[in-house]
């Protein structure tokens, strides 16, 4: 059985993300295993429906600063890579 995916203007998209992202953080704080499972499953089931592509993120903890990048790094890798400022 196909599922029906709507389409929608970008305000509305908008507010769709966000709020799919307060249901994902919602189910961490379940202290119930399946309670918190089942409001991914609603989240990832909505997204799928206005073809809301879902990007895990990780938290990097860079002094003071907490970054949050796509698991897998921006391009693919998780190495920061450091530049020589001389070759500047």
């Amino acid at each position: 059985m196909s599922k029906t995916t709507y389409t929608v203007d970008e305000d509305t998209q908008n507010l769709i993300e966000i709020a799919l992202n307060c249901l994902v953080q919602l189910s961490e704080a379940q202290l119930d295993e399946a309670a918190a499972a089942n409001l991914i499953t609603i989240a990832d089931a909505l997204a799928e429906r206005f073809n809301i592509t879902r990007t895990d993120l990780e938290e990097q903890h860079h002094g003071d600063e907490i970054i949050y990048k796509p698991r897998g790094g921006v391009f693919g890798d998780d190495e920061d890579v450091d530049v020589d400022p001389t070759l500047n």
